[in-house]
């Protein structure tokens, strides 16, 4: 990741976050984030949209952290998922839709830790960082 590239990324969300804080006081929960991924099943693409933005916005930022860490840290960061290269934002927003279904006791609990929890299936065998975070 050259690091131009990767000051546009801490630069947006920098400047983005405060803006989302202000519009949403309350935790965007497993609840919450469910009704958005089932959203394209009622034509709410609005809602669809919003739910692949979290997820992929979750990765992306797991991935951005990563890199980070070794460039400041100067030093293999430990990484938890490794994502097969082949792999769609549909998949992940599948795999997301999935985990909320079958752990409907988790619902009111935080949409990150969620997230986190369900694209833990693909979590490195190795524990450490490959090329960019996807494994190929």
């Amino acid at each position: 990741m050259n690091l131009i590239r990767l000051t546009v990324i801490v630069l947006s969300t920098i400047l983005i976050t405060p803006a989302l804080q202000a519009q949403e006081s309350e935790v965007y929960t497993g609840n919450k984030l469910l009704a958005d991924c089932q959203g394209d099943q009622q034509n709410n693409w609005v809602a669809s949209g919003i739910c692949l933005g979290y997820i992929d916005g979750f990765w992306h930022g797991w991935n951005t952290a990563l890199e980070l860490h070794r460039i400041l840290v100067k030093t293999t960061a430990v990484k938890q998922y490794c994502m097969p290269s082949e792999s769609t934002s549909g998949q992940r927003k599948a795999i997301v839709i999935k985990y909320l279904k079958d752990n409907p006791t988790e619902l009111h609990l935080g949409a990150n830790i969620l997230v986190m929890q369900a694209l833990s299936v693909f979590v490195c065998a190795n524990n450490t960082v490959e090329n960019d975070g996807i494994r190929n």
